[in-house]
């Protein structure tokens, strides 16, 4: 199902991973995805790229401590169909407005959001 979502998002390389030393990419292991949520404007816009880190310990990504949570390293399915719904209506919806998205992982709604919204209506 995972992967179903990832469907039309691709990895690509990641310029800084090259730079980085061999142990700093074991122990990182960034992954960048490329999005584009809507067919109909992919060739006018630049893609939506989202770097995701590993989450460490995915049997308890919350941790012990605040300092522990890894939550937000992630990119997590519901973030992915918020993110094509945002983009779906982000013209209509979100052009010249402010908005606050908080809690999904890497962020991709908001940016999706911000994206695929002109800035003036």
């Amino acid at each position: 199902t995972e992967e179903r979502l990832l469907m039309g998002g691709k990895e690509v390389d990641n310029d800084e991973e090259e730079k980085s030393s061999e142990s700093t990419k074991k122990r990182t292991a960034a992954v960048v995805h490329e999005f584009r949520f809507l067919e109909s404007k992919a060739e006018s816009l630049p893609p939506l790229r989202i770097r995701e880190l590993p989450i460490s310990h995915a049997d308890d990504p919350f941790g012990q401590a605040p300092k522990d949570d890894t939550t937000g390293y992630g990119i997590w399915c519901a973030s992915l169909v918020m993110a094509r719904w945002m983009a779906s209506i982000a013209a209509k919806r979100f052009s010249g407005k402010n908005l606050l998205e908080l809690g999904a992982g890497c962020g991709v709604p908001g940016f999706a959001a911000a994206l695929y919204a002109p800035e003036n209506p």
